[in-house]
């Protein structure tokens, strides 16, 4: 597995040259950012969709974030998957409710 700087490093060069706004790409960091920190906690060979699915439900339960993060937390990791690792996710889009 890449350290958390690699993976960084890769994806802000993929968020460069997507010509992406800078307040877009700080926003998309930040959530990589916490997603990749959050998958450590996961099982390795959990499936990418389910990893995502569980980052999102998190966020909704655990941190109360606010539809706008949620949709933006989406967005990165549609970016990541996509443009990044070359493996698109297929998760319903929008926003969890809090369990």
């Amino acid at each position: 597995m890449k350290s958390h700087h690699e993976v960084m490093t890769v994806v802000q060069a993929r968020l460069r040259r997507a010509g992406l706004p800078p307040v877009t790409e700080q926003c998309y960091r930040h959530w990589i950012s916490r997603y990749y920190r959050f998958c450590l906690q996961l099982p390795w060979a959990l499936p990418s969709g389910q990893k995502a699915a569980a980052f999102r439900t998190h966020l909704a339960a655990s941190h109360a974030v606010t539809t706008r993060a949620q949709w933006q937390a989406g967005a990165a990791l549609d970016f990541l998957y996509a443009e990044v690792l070359d493996k698109p996710l297929a998760l319903p889009q929008g926003p969890k409710d809090a369990p």
